[in-house]
């Protein structure tokens, strides 16, 4: 069976938003409502509010390999960084929509945890949920999953905390 195969050279002409994925183009839809986009500009700022020395970046290519190009909804990097990103994100954040939720639950699980993300957040804007998983052991370890309360977790020695309702505060 034939499959058309792409390099980060290809992606890189490419318009609109898209990811590569071993080869694969992926389109990324935009964000899809003004719900979303103050989520996601809501934890920009919590977060960068709170860990220093690190960059909050939004819809960054972070540069995996000569055919994947991942671009989380937000992730932490160690440093300032200009993109492509090309090391590892300490922490990513992915918003889980009915249309996304296979690729963010599944593909991308698997893809951050091989690559070496440290954490791996998912929101569910239309829940109000929030799941946190741990990825710097030998196994994913779900350190929180729920619709309310503070989760605690390290970035780098950092001790930081978060809660739901603060997330989802102007919601």
């Amino acid at each position: 069976m034939y499959r058309e195969y792409y390099t980060y050279e290809d992606y890189k002409n490419w318009k609109g938003g898209w990811e590569l994925i071993d080869g694969m183009p992926f389109p990324l839809p935009p964000l899809s409502s003004i719900k979303e986009q103050v989520l996601i500009f809501r934890l920009i700022h919590l977060l960068r509010e709170r860990v220093k020395g690190f960059s909050v970046l939004s819809e960054t290519e972070w540069l995996v390999g000569f055919n994947t190009v991942l671009v989380p909804a937000l992730m932490v990097v160690e440093g300032a960084s200009e993109p492509p990103i090309t090391s590892p994100p300490e922490l990513i954040f992915e918003l889980v929509s009915p249309a996304l939720h296979r690729r963010v639950e599944s593909l991308k699980f698997e893809l951050y945890r091989r690559e070496g993300v440290g954490l791996y957040g998912l929101v569910y804007p239309l829940l109000k949920r929030v799941k946190l998983y741990d990825f710097r052991g030998a196994h994913p370890r779900l350190l929180f999953d729920g619709t309310s309360g503070e989760f605690n977790f390290s970035i780098k020695g950092q001790e930081l905390s978060l809660s739901v309702e603060e997330i989802f505060e102007e919601l």
